[in-house]
């Protein structure tokens, strides 16, 4: 009896394992004149990745920033490689990027954004934000 429960939940794990989830990093942020970050990362069952990546500060305050996109592949379990890298000037206190392209749904994938936001006093600061997708 005990040995059905136990595969019963070996099933029920790796059912729940093999779920896609898409994954989303919003937050209100403590930078200066930034007020909210956002990045996210699907990949659907045709194997299409989109990375979608905001931020919106105060009016007047943010001049510019510098956007970093990387898309990375967790390989051999323990390090991320970067299969593709984007760079983008932003102008203005709001910026939205959205970028489709063809990727692999099955392993273990993340979008790192980093932000150099430049402000009006002529100080800048960087902001990092990740999405991780598995499936």
């Amino acid at each position: 009896m005990m040995k059905k429960y136990v595969t019963l939940l070996l099933a029920i794990l790796l059912f729940a394992g093999s779920l896609a989830i898409p994954a989303f990093a919003e937050e209100s942020t403590s930078y200066r004149g930034v007020l909210t970050t956002s990045v996210s990362l699907v990949i659907n069952s045709s194997d299409r990745a989109t990375i979608t990546a905001s931020y919106t500060g105060s009016e007047g305050d943010i001049i510019s920033a510098d956007v970093l996109i990387k898309f990375q592949k967790r390989t051999l379990g323990l390090f991320w490689t970067t299969q593709r890298e984007w760079e983008h000037d932003a102008v203005g206190h709001f910026y939205t990027y959205v970028h489709e392209f063809s990727a692999d749904n099955v392993g273990n994938y993340r979008a790192v954004v980093t932000w150099t936001i430049h402000y009006s006093d002529g100080s800048s600061e960087v902001i990092e934000k990740i999405a991780t997708y598995s499936n």
